[in-house]
């Protein structure tokens, strides 16, 4: 996807640029992967906002992750383009229980 780092609270993965069909094999891999290891936190802050497919990725990361007993929440301010695509899509309740718009800790 973009980048990654480990943290007390587990893995955190910066999203930049903008998600589409063509990235989601990739973003389900990373984030599976991540998610057998820990919890994860998704920063899209500086997304470019998503498509349908790759929106269609984080609801099933959501939903693995809850299943495992993991924790995986999404960075994504209120404004910003991913709540932007999420509304577009309809999936604002789908997406509300791993949705974060408070700032990430440094």
């Amino acid at each position: 996807m973009s980048s990654s780092s480990q943290d007390h609270a587990g893995r955190v993965i910066d999203v930049s640029g903008e998600r589409s069909i063509r990235h989601a094999n990739e973003m389900a891999a990373e984030l599976l992967d991540a998610l057998e290891a820990g919890d994860v936190r998704l920063d899209a802050a500086r997304s470019g906002g998503m498509d349908a497919a790759a929106l269609q990725v984080l609801v099933a990361s959501g939903k693995f992750a809850s299943g495992r007993g993991r924790s995986f929440v999404i960075h994504a301010p209120e404004g910003g383009a991913l709540r932007g695509s999420i509304a577009r899509a309809g999936l604002g309740e789908a997406l509300a229980p791993v949705l974060d718009a408070d700032p990430l800790p440094v």
